[in-house]
């Protein structure tokens, strides 16, 4: 039969107890509490990223879907054209470099293809005679340039150029001021000009 009396002094006897099992527990409670709340903030992180990336792999599957409606049929080029003008310009240059090294003065050692380019446009005419060719050139309006074209002429006269047939070539100055730049075709036909002039060494 349960008395109330020993019930009280029970309660007094074992208090002391009962308080450190229960702090105890309060403790073990706590620490399992700041486990589960690091736990749950982890999940919400993965979660939130999990989301972000589902975000980000569908915006990039609409961007390819729009790039492959935008996709544009590539044709492969013709470009045997291009390298034939490539090939025809690189020939040019070099003819040029080759012309200024071999017989333009020493001040034309780095002169670049606009600084030659006048030289090789001047209007002249052409004599054909028996055993000679003769090339006249329109001089310059500048006396510096007409002082290089006499010199570029002399050094051509002083290389003793013969033409593949035995023809001389000489040439020299024409100080009209107005000579008629289709006068070398006059008297020359172009192509046969240009044969010649291929011809030289």
């Amino acid at each position: 039969e349960h008395h109330p009396g020993n019930e009280r002094e029970w309660r007094l006897q074992h208090k002391p107890v009962v308080k450190a099992m229960q702090a105890e527990a309060d403790a073990d409670l706590d620490v399992r509490w700041r486990r589960y709340e690091r736990v749950r903030d982890r999940q919400e992180r993965e979660e939130s990223k999990r989301t972000r990336y589902r975000l980000e792999q569908c915006d990039l599957l609409r961007d390819l879907v729009e790039l492959a409606a935008k996709e544009r049929a590539m044709y492969e080029l013709e470009n045997g054209k291009d390298q034939c003008m490539t090939s025809l310009k690189l020939a040019l240059a070099n003819l040029g470099m080759w012309v200024r090294e071999r017989w333009f003065p020493p001040s034309y050692a780095h002169a670049t293809w606009s600084r030659l380019l006048p030289f090789f446009r001047l209007p002249g005419c052409v004599s054909w005679g028996p055993d000679r060719v003769e090339i006249e050139l329109q001089v310059f309006n500048d006396r510096h340039l007409n002082r290089d074209l006499a010199t570029l002429c002399a050094r051509l006269n002083g290389a003793d150029l013969r033409l593949p047939d035995g023809h001389t070539l000489q040439v020299g100055l024409n100080s009209q001021t107005h000579l008629p730049a289709e006068t070398i075709s006059a008297r020359w036909p172009e192509s046969r000009l240009l044969g010649r002039w291929s011809e030289l060494p």
